[in-house]
């Protein structure tokens, strides 16, 4: 596997056991936001309260912790959660303890390759692995590292949280649609990371455009399918259509249109990236905040605005759909063309 390909893993590991934490933080603000007028310093309350900053103070250990474990198996484990803890304390943020991560799968692997006697064995497992591997990695972050990558850290916060509406625009079109093109494949996955890791930072503008761009391909898919008449009169395929809105738009899993995407896959990505593009953008350009990064249409009572997310996504669902349904009658128009040309052309041959 090449240096990208394996850095690409080793971060995907990470943010994949980060995102139920930060469902678990972002679901619990999103309650508690519901309950804005009420006294939060006792009793259920409180309770969400504390779940939704204890995760939010973890996601990133977390993300630390099983970056490393993907590099250097279970000793990476506490020595990356302690660093990327710590980054978090220092303010070098996701930037930080991803780095420290990685730092630290490198350095257990070399200190792993040395030979020590029999009986020290079990002291460097427990000990001096754990001891050298956490110490030096920290101590580089701390007295190297820290002020270059909260210096960026901080810059780019800045910068995602006070883009203009026309360029939240332009960002919200670029993820979504970069999302669209492969439905759950590594561009989608570079997407969903970079989501991920600004709703860990604190920066939610990302995190609808994610879940839009998820929601709008099996949605437009479902739309384009009940306006078509040859499909609508299908019953098989009008089942089919049903199970697309529930798991599609309500549930955000884009995979059930990979089907009908590896039938016709030039007309479906386009119509895909279209929808998603203008509902990604409409979303950040409204600027809707979810505080939770995974959940469909089941995460609109913790959004601050539904009703425009609903609105965004049928925008850009119709779109798609219009634009599918042109394709098809394109290709549908093209084909007696194309067989008359066959005709012609045998005709001719045998009466020559």
């Amino acid at each position: 596997m090449s240096l990208t390909g394996s850095l690409h893993k080793h971060i995907q590991t990470g943010v994949s056991f980060m995102l139920p934490v930060l469902i678990v933080g972002g679901v619990s603000q999103g309650i508690l936001s519901l309950f804005a007028g009420y006294d939060a310093s006792s009793g259920v309350l409180w309770l969400l309260s504390e779940i939704s900053r204890l995760a939010m103070l973890l996601a990133i250990p977390v993300a630390s912790a099983y970056t490393a474990y993907s590099v250097a198996d279970r000793p990476a484990l506490i020595p990356a959660f302690v660093v990327g803890f710590l980054a978090c304390q220092i303010g070098t943020g996701y930037m930080g303890s991803i780095t420290g991560a990685l730092i630290i799968g490198w350095l257990i692997k070399q200190l792993n390759k040395i030979r020590i006697p029999v009986d020290f064995r079990s002291i460097k497992a427990i000990l001096i692995v754990p001891m050298i591997s956490t110490i030096i990695t920290a101590a580089l972050l701390f007295y190297i590292l820290r002020i270059p990558y909260e210096t960026v850290r901080l810059l780019l916060i800045e910068i995602l949280n006070n883009l203009n509406p026309v360029l939240r625009f332009v960002l919200g079109a670029l993820l979504a649609g970069i999302a669209a093109t492969d439905m759950g494949g590594k561009k989608g996955n570079i997407v969903s990371i970079f989501a991920n890791i600004s709703l860990a930072e604190g920066v939610a503008g990302p995190t609808p455009a994610k879940i839009i761009a998820a929601s709008v391909p099996p949605t437009l898919l479902a739309i384009a399918d009940l306006l078509d008449p040859k499909v609508r009169k299908n019953r098989t395929e009008f089942i089919k259509i049903k199970s697309m809105i529930l798991t599609g738009m309500v549930c955000q899993i884009t995979e059930v249109v990979l089907p009908y995407t590896m039938k016709n896959p030039r007309k479906m990505i386009a119509s895909c990236i279209v929808g998603s593009s203008l509902a990604g953008g409409l979303v950040m350009y409204w600027d809707i905040f979810c505080p939770a990064p995974h959940g469909g249409l089941f995460l609109l009572p913790i959004m601050n605005s539904p009703e425009l997310f609903v609105l965004a996504l049928l925008i850009g669902s119709l779109s798609g759909a219009v634009v599918l349904l042109v394709l098809r009658r394109i290709i549908h128009e093209k084909q007696p063309d194309e067989k008359k040309r066959e005709l012609s052309d045998k005709d001719v041959w045998m009466n020559f």
